[in-house]
């Protein structure tokens, strides 16, 4: 990436990037620093989250089923699941002009990650595992800007891969981990999981390497389990006997009840760590 054309381009706007998921969206400003490695990213000030509420009564369709529908213009969207694609472009746009408004009266470029199979110009959400298919969120989503006000400096160019968005941030961040290192592996635990390696300084998300190598809600641990079951935040929530409709205290989470000394959360953590270090091994070898 240019870093030259990048601070040119900074001048005179707000950097703001989302990240987005089942449980909700989240903006921050993105900075761009000197440092003595050169230019860096950076989190600015200004960062709004925004929870989506669930829909009674919508499930994910199995990705087979959704493939299956994908090749048939005639199927229909349930009303539920509409609901729900109204509720994820409303959070994105709600975070960005938070963080828009707080930043000041500038310009606003905007970049987008969210999990799911993109459309063919991926502008939108094509399969999704966790959430809605919404083939057209970017359109939506710009238009919902506009409504609001909020000056585009460009269109939104697509939706990323959140793996991909967190190797490319890793990477060029400031105290980034994969920033200085020719070959590297991400893994980070949300709603699902989400990959990207680093490979001869470039990194690539698992799309980017065309089909080579399995997603970790396909990938089986030896139990037979997905390694998305096993390793993503929501996975281990439901193995802990979280879930549903109910709010879930902060006391309640596993991670604070292992921290807490619990049994039952420790071995849960021993359990995932080794699915961990199963996943990490079976990608050095692929």
């Amino acid at each position: 990436m240019n870093f030259e054309r990048i601070l040119a381009l900074h001048r005179g706007m707000v950097l703001i990037g989302v990240d987005g998921g089942a449980s909700g969206f989240r903006a921050h400003e993105i900075v761009v620093r000197d440092t003595p490695q050169g230019p860096r990213f950076a989190l600015g000030a200004h960062s709004a989250a925004e929870e989506i509420e669930p829909v009674v009564g919508f499930t994910p369709k199995s990705i087979e089923v959704q493939h299956a529908q994908a090749r048939d213009s005639s199927f229909e969207i349930s009303p539920e699941e509409r609901v729900l694609q109204g509720r994820w472009v409303h959070a994105a746009s709600r975070a960005i002009w938070r963080v828009a408004a707080a930043a000041g009266p500038a310009a606003v470029c905007v970049g987008v990650c969210a999990p799911g199979l993109k459309t063919e110009d991926g502008r939108g959400i094509k399969l999704s595992l966790n959430g809605p298919r919404i083939p057209d969120f970017v359109d939506a989503l710009e238009q919902s800007l506009m409504l609001d006000g909020l000056n585009l400096v460009w269109p939104i160019a697509r939706v990323v891969s959140d793996g991909l968005a967190c190797g490319q941030g890793e990477s060029m961040s400031e105290g980034g981990q994969l920033a200085d290192v020719e070959h590297g592996y991400y893994i980070g635990g949300g709603s699902g999981v989400a990959e990207a390696f680093k490979l001869s300084g470039k990194v690539l998300g698992l799309d980017e390497l065309g089909g080579q190598l399995e997603k970790a809600w396909r990938l089986r641990a030896d139990d037979g389990e997905s390694f998305e079951s096993h390793l993503s935040v929501s996975g281990m929530n439901r193995a802990f006997g979280l879930g549903g409709s109910a709010p879930i205290e902060p006391a309640e989470l596993p991670e604070n009840a292992a921290a807490a000394g619990d049994p039952r959360a420790l071995d849960l953590f021993r359990g995932r760590a080794e699915r961990l270090a199963e996943l990490a091994c079976s990608r050095l070898i692929s």
